[in-house]
């Protein structure tokens, strides 16, 4: 396994996870080697070749595949995690395409890990595209990167859930916005 070169100042342990049924008391909030990682990946992912990648203190690990495939077929959804391990898979072809960029690849990272630790929740996807882009709404990552790139990976599947995802993530930028002018 390749380590990326992250320097944490201490490796947080784990998070607890969350076995609500709602997402009212869920909060995602990434730990500092989560963040270092995620961080020194989506800043060199173009660059890397295919391979697994590991945090420093090893709690977190991406395989970085030419293609995501399901019983031989790719699947295109760009991104998963495992539920069972918590290993994240990205798809080397996807990000590759122009729409994607080193802020959504760093947001993505982030969304499969609010993803897996939300996995108990009742559509957790949903939980973790809220949690995550809230949180990456603090950042001073770029707000277009992470909503193109969205739009991109969510167009291959353009199913009913994927459309009330996409909805919903606009309605948290509009909120965003829109707290952001009261101020």
């Amino acid at each position: 396994m390749k380590k990326l070169t992250v320097k944490t100042a201490k490796a947080n342990t784990k998070y607890q996870y969350v076995y609500e049924e709602t997402s009212a008391n869920y909060s995602f909030k990434p730990n500092e080697e989560l963040l270092e990682f995620a961080k020194e990946f989506s800043d060199s992912y173009t660059k890397l070749r295919v391979g697994d990648y590991v945090s420093n203190a090893e709690t977190y690990k991406i395989k970085y595949l030419s293609q995501i495939k399901d019983k031989g077929v790719h699947n295109k959804t760009g991104a998963r995690v495992s539920n069972s391990t918590g290993i994240i898979e990205l798809d080397k072809k996807i990000l590759k395409h122009k729409c994607i960029t080193p802020d959504f690849v760093f947001l993505l990272i982030l969304w499969c890990i609010a993803r897996y630790e939300s996995k108990y929740l009742f559509s957790s996807e949903l939980v973790a595209d809220e949690t995550s882009l809230k949180y990456y709404l603090t950042t001073v990552r770029s707000k277009r990167n992470a909503i193109v790139g969205w739009v991109k990976l969510l167009s291959h599947a353009q199913t009913e859930q994927n459309k009330e995802r996409l909805k919903k993530m606009f309605e948290i930028l509009d909120s965003e916005r829109n707290d952001t002018k009261k101020e």
